[in-house]
């Protein structure tokens, strides 16, 4: 498990399930539930800030994404056996948006295949080392 864990590679296809796929593409959490929609404000902007439109970003749905800095605070904990998503929640999207930090179902079952499949891989490598 300690090879899966230190993978940066594995670990971000695991975190992109999450943050990109979920929260980006489709606006949803863990249970498949929709984040919601932006206030109108978010959405045009302000004298103060740009909004979704001018950042270029989706505006039909909630992301959680405005700079990417929430994204790439991702991070997972690998305990013995369970995997936990974390972040720094500078602005409480966690009490907020509940259930954003996880996988749905479908993605579940994606990151066991891209874990399943790096596992055999390090076994193969093994048996070719001996």
């Amino acid at each position: 498990m300690e090879q899966v864990t230190k993978n940066p590679e594995l670990k971000k296809l695991i975190l992109d399930l999450n943050r990109i796929d979920q929260l980006f593409n489709q606006g949803i959490n863990s249970k498949g539930e929709s984040l919601g929609e932006y206030a109108q404000s978010t959405i045009i902007g302000t004298a103060k800030f740009k909004g979704k439109i001018e950042k270029g970003q989706p505006t039909d749905r909630v992301t959680l994404k405005d700079t990417g800095e929430y994204y790439e605070s991702f991070d997972l904990l690998f305990n013995n056996d369970t995997i936990e998503f974390t972040s720094q929640d500078n602005y409480d999207l966690i009490g907020r948006y509940k259930e954003h930090l996880g996988l749905t179902t479908d993605n579940l079952q994606e990151a066991i295949q891209y874990i399943r499949a790096f596992i055999l891989q390090q076994i193969r490598e093994q048996i070719l080392i001996q």
